[in-house]
């Protein structure tokens, strides 16, 4: 994929993706933490307008219009028509001029001294990919951090990693070319796991990484709207889709690592209320679930939550409502 012309007589050292839809409620603060980065040259911010029905793009360009020294460095490209998640990805990367690439959703916000820490350590290691920690964020202002685990190996990264750090874009500078190279192989109408598939195809063909453990990436668990925060018919189909793409899909080191994908979507299925139990049975095909159980990296409690949601999913969906409820009062 070349570079944009426009962009050629000035290298820039990083781009930062951002995808837009649906996130009026949010977009200011994400805009404001990415215009106040510490890194004043050499990043680039490219916004994709995926259709969205709402003020989001007024709101964006107004808070841009408080940055003037920003204008040249932020570029915001409109879809025609709705394409997903997916696609306004595919869209940013093909306008980044960016030696590295990283991702934000544009609900979340980060660090103001985040891309200068990462690529500062990219250069001084001249690692593949580089790798930050996330700070959950719930609605109530209530943080959960999510340390990434340190190790220079990659497989081992992925088994200590593989869930949460693992699973997200947003933690992670990629040099350019092991991202757009991956990235040609995502189905556009994927619109849930992406992130995971993404990585699942990226990583494995990097040679090194490196860690900025004390920089973080503020996800942001209260949007409603979010895919992740409801189920539907759609969002099954997903799931199903997901589960049949990553059938031949594996990692040196770590042979059993699309059953764990697999136990991930699987998982999602039982934290989403209302999915009836002969979907969630038919989605547990007995060959794949049983593999999927013996997946030694899968934690214990996960584990048993499938056993029973294998049994019964309404008692299993119970359970995790249950854990949920109890995880917000603490």
């Amino acid at each position: 994929m070349e570079r944009d012309s426009e962009s050629a007589l000035q290298e820039t050292f990083v781009s930062v993706c951002i995808p837009v839809y649906g996130v009026e409620k949010y977009i200011e603060r994400c805009a404001r933490s990415l215009f106040e980065q510490t890194m004043k040259e050499d990043i680039e911010f490219i916004f994709v307008n995926d259709c969205t029905k709402d003020k989001s793009i007024e709101i964006l360009e107004r808070v841009l219009s408080e940055y003037p020294h920003r204008k040249a460095q932020t570029k915001i490209i409109h879809h025609k028509e709705n394409q997903g998640l997916v696609a306004a990805r595919q869209t940013a990367l093909a306008h980044a001029n960016g030696n590295y690439i990283i991702h934000c959703d544009s609900d979340d916000w980060v660090d103001l001294n985040l891309y200068e820490t990462m690529y500062n350590k990219a250069i001084e290691t001249d690692a593949d990919v580089v790798c930050c920690s996330i700070a959950y964020e719930a609605s109530s202002g209530k943080t959960y951090i999510g340390e990434v685990k340190t190790t220079e190996n990659i497989s081992e990264y992925i088994k200590l990693n593989f869930v949460g750090n693992f699973n997200s874009l947003w933690t992670k500078l990629y040099k350019r070319e092991y991202v757009l190279d991956a990235n040609l192989q995502i189905p556009h109408e994927i619109i849930m796991f992406e992130d995971l598939l993404r990585n699942s195809q990226i990583l494995p063909k990097c040679s090194s990484i490196a860690f900025c453990p004390d920089v973080y990436y503020h996800y942001f668990r209260g949007n409603s709207n979010s895919i992740t925060q409801k189920f539907s018919k759609k969002n099954l189909n997903q799931l199903v889709k997901l589960i049949e793409l990553t059938d031949n899909m594996s990692i040196e080191g770590f042979p059993e690592f699309n059953y764990a994908l697999k136990s991930q979507m699987l998982f999602a299925a039982l934290k989403f209320s209302g999915l009836p139990a002969k979907e969630f049975e038919k989605l547990c095909s007995k060959e794949n679930y049983q593999r999927v159980l013996k997946v030694k990296e899968i934690p214990l409690w996960k584990r048993i939550l499938l056993v029973i949601g294998g049994i019964s999913y309404s008692v299993a969906n119970n359970i995790v409502l249950l854990l949920i409820k109890i995880k917000s009062l603490t």
